[in-house]
């Protein structure tokens, strides 16, 4: 049984004391959906990433105060099921996995906002896939609790299809599938 309370477990780090002694450097991601993104700014975010289905993008979507090189687009739809027209693909969550190793690195420390359209499946799957990247394997527990904690919303059920990929990608050999499917089980279907 996963031990991750349902309970808010990550302190955000605070990226002004990020240089004291004996500190982990970490990202400090927000995770939400379209409609707080443009509430956002107070958060400083340096990297946008947007994964929206692609017949759902507004125009106005890159806010002014991200520059446009920072925001990454990811255009599929929240679907579980590979099957589904609009799924994400393998290829699609390689090029997320490809811009986590680059913002998201060991030792990395920046501020990336992360939307769908809700703030719940894909948004928190990405973040989910950053935080394991930068906290390497077998750490998937503490990685699921600081995207559970950088979520503006109170349900937060990552894409399952989404970190399947990216564990076989990772090279994690099940253990982010089992540690959302516990988080799931745990705090939705009991």
């Amino acid at each position: 049984m996963l031990d991750l309370p349902a309970q808010r477990l990550y302190a955000a780090p605070d990226l002004e004391k990020e240089n004291e002694e004996n500190r982990e450097i970490m990202i400090t991601m927000r995770i939400c959906g379209l409609a707080n993104l443009h509430e956002q700014k107070a958060f400083r975010p340096k990297e946008l990433v947007t994964v929206l289905s692609p017949d759902s993008m507004p125009d106005d979507l890159r806010p002014r105060w991200i520059k446009p090189a920072c925001h990454h687009v990811f255009p599929f739809d929240d679907v579980e099921m590979a099957s589904h027209p609009g799924a994400p693909t393998a290829t699609q969550v390689a090029e997320l996995i490809a811009l986590g190793r680059r913002i998201a690195a060991p030792g990395a420390a920046t501020r990336i906002l992360i939307h769908c359209a809700a703030g719940v499946s894909r948004s928190t799957a990405a973040g989910f896939i950053f935080a394991c990247i930068q906290r390497g394997p077998g750490d998937e527990v503490a990685a699921l609790s600081q995207t559970v904690d950088s979520s503006v919303s109170d349900f937060v059920s990552p894409n399952t299809l989404m970190v399947h990929y990216a564990d076989g990608l990772l090279d994690r050999g099940g253990a982010m599938v089992r540690v959302v499917g516990e988080w799931k089980e745990t705090n939705f279907w009991t």
